[in-house]
């Protein structure tokens, strides 16, 4: 069969290979996981895991002559975003960090601390968020270790319990900030597990509260060594 190649580009262009699909399985023509690779200079970039939804989306996006779709940028700190889940992390900072116990002035606590690395993923279909800690501040891995975020809140899978919060309608990469918000401008009230702190740890501090007061006074990070490990980021993707 002959193709006019004049036909499907434009000749005046160089073509060159922007982006590859890698297609993982644990047996001969069987896949399991699709991941998504930018190519520069001729080499494949670490990718980003993908959904089979997306993957098709994105085929027919690139083979539609309509332009007049929205373009934008994946920012550096997603790892996954595709039709059911949203992966992405946010490096540790100085935050407004608030605690509510009872009722009362005294019942109130308001503070600025540093809170740690943390990886949040936003189920978009059941509408729930899980947040958990990392070691530190660079691009996880599959094979980065996560930890129980020592914060209020947050059940031993990472749950965030939101109270009266509510998430934007759409949890996208653009409502980011607003699915944070939900979480870091909350007030922390109870723990919701015993393993939010080593037992080292909560020993010393006496309660989570005690921990944060600390660290307040002390202007100190978390440290690595405080917390207690989950699981890896694979083991956590795998259970999506």
């Amino acid at each position: 069969m002959h193709v006019n190649n004049e036909e499907l580009i434009d000749n005046s262009l160089p073509v060159l290979p922007q982006a590859a699909f890698v297609l993982h399985g644990t047996a001969p023509r069987k896949t399991d996981i699709i991941t998504l690779h930018a190519v520069k200079d001729g080499q494949l970039q670490i990718g980003d895991y993908v959904d089979p939804a997306a993957v098709v989306n994105m085929i027919q996006d690139a083979n539609s002559d309509q332009r007049d779709h929205e373009i934008r940028l994946i920012p550096d700190n997603v790892l996954i975003d595709d039709a059911h889940y949203l992966v992405w992390y946010v490096r540790s900072a100085r935050r407004p960090f608030h605690f509510r116990h009872g009722s009362g002035e005294k019942g109130h606590w308001h503070c600025q601390v540093r809170y740690p690395n943390l990886l949040f993923i936003a189920d978009k279909c059941q509408r729930r968020i899980r947040i958990f800690a990392l070691p530190d501040s660079s691009r996880p891995t599959m094979d980065s270790q996560l930890y129980h975020a020592p914060l209020f809140n947050l059940n031993s899978h990472g749950d965030l319990c939101r109270g009266t919060a509510t998430l934007p309608e759409s949890m996208s990469v653009s409502t980011m900030v607003e699915m944070e918000s939900v979480f870091f401008d909350a007030n922390g009230s109870h723990p919701n597990h015993n393993g939010t702190l080593n037992k080292a740890t909560i020993t010393k501090n006496k309660t989570l509260i005690g921990y944060w007061k600390a660290k307040a006074i002390a202007d100190e990070w978390v440290r690595v060594s405080e917390l207690n490990p989950y699981k890896t980021l694979a083991e956590v993707i795998r259970e999506l």
